[in-house]
């Protein structure tokens, strides 16, 4: 489940041309922060 979002995630940066202008540490932290940021969302109590 973390691997397909992580894809759509990547699929939707990579759309952004501030995304390649990241280095590549820039880009795992990015991908991480809202890979977990998701996680929690989906996490909380309706």
């Amino acid at each position: 489940m973390v691997l397909r979002e992580a894809k759509e995630i990547v699929g939707i940066l990579m759309e952004s041309n501030v995304y390649f202008e990241l280095s590549l540490r820039e880009r795992l932290h990015l991908i991480k922060h809202i890979l977990s940021t998701s996680q929690t969302e989906t996490q909380r109590p309706v």
